[in-house]
């Protein structure tokens, strides 16, 4: 925003769309210390959706947080799986080791 971008897209936003908004208030208020804040929790879960496959990759990771959250998608289609209960529990440990409980959310 910085820069003059107006707008993104991103799937993300489905589970941390308020912290996005947030962010943007903050920035069009001209408080660049809370802004860096939200920025700084997005930039945070999205680390957390890179590490590696801990539990599992791609759109499995993203329902299985929108479920989290208590938003029923569904499973995701083949040939992707859902986390194993292992992989669930670690990344619901991880989220909320960020704090994501408090902060994110549709």
């Amino acid at each position: 925003m910085a820069m003059g971008c107006t707008g993104a897209v991103g799937s993300t936003y489905n589970y941390m769309g308020a912290e996005a908004n947030r962010l943007v208030q903050a920035f069009q208020k001209g408080d660049l210390e809370q802004a860096r804040v939200h920025q700084a929790r997005c930039g945070d879960l999205v680390k957390l959706l890179h590490h590696g496959g801990r539990y599992g990759a791609g759109v499995n990771v993203q329902k299985a947080i929108m479920e989290l959250i208590g938003v029923q998608v569904g499973p995701p289609r083949a040939p992707h799986r859902r986390p194993s209960p292992e992989g669930l529990e670690l990344l619901r440990r991880d989220l909320t080791d960020i704090g994501f409980f408090e902060w994110g959310g549709c």
